[in-house]
């Protein structure tokens, strides 16, 4: 397909990229790479993507340690409510989540995020990185192995199919297929 035929089904759709925030090792920074799947997604498929590490919230990062290094947990608790709950409307509010699920890389808010938006009938879509393999089982009974994938470029294969036309038959799809973009915005 040329540019000018080529369709674009993903154009609007808004993603949510979930990743491990919390307990991250200062050799493991995805930073570099989480700035290229962004744009990748945002020029490439046109997706309208919300990156919880671009949150303003973030500021209160630093609030939040002090309030656990002084025990304070009724002030920690109160932030962090309000964290989990900004995060899970930004679920809501997506059509798809993408979710990277490094093997090592502790999380409990991307599964939170993941379970979420499987309970919501959400499109989800996880990355391991190198080998989906080494994705922890649990999740293989409930995402299908096919929206499952080992690298960032299977992803965005995968993606550019979607917008080749080649998965209007896959019934878990049929919401990016059926309905005009201004309906759902």
């Amino acid at each position: 397909m040329t540019k000018e035929t080529e369709l674009n089904i993903l154009a609007g759709k808004r993603v949510y990229l979930s990743s491990p925030m919390g307990h991250v090792s200062a050799e493991w920074n995805w930073n570099k790479q989480r700035l290229i799947v962004i744009n990748t997604l945002i020029e490439e498929f046109n997706l309208r993507v919300f990156d919880p590490y671009n949150d303003p919230k973030q500021a209160n990062l630093s609030l939040l340690n002090q309030y656990k290094e002084k025990r304070d947990f009724d002030s920690l608790s109160k932030i962090a409510k309000e964290f989990v709950s900004q995060d899970l409307n930004a679920v809501n509010w997506a059509d798809i989540v993408i979710a990277y699920v490094p093997k090592g890389i502790p999380s409990c808010g991307v599964p939170h995020e993941i379970i979420n938006a499987n309970l919501g009938k959400k499109l989800v879509l996880l990355v391991e990185g190198t080998d989906k393999a080494k994705i922890n089982i649990w999740y293989y009974g409930f995402i299908k192995h096919r929206f499952i994938f080992d690298t960032w470029d299977d992803l965005f294969n995968y993606l550019t199919e979607i917008n080749e036309d080649k998965h209007k038959d896959d019934p878990r799809l049929q919401f990016l297929y059926s309905y005009p973009v201004e309906w759902l915005s």
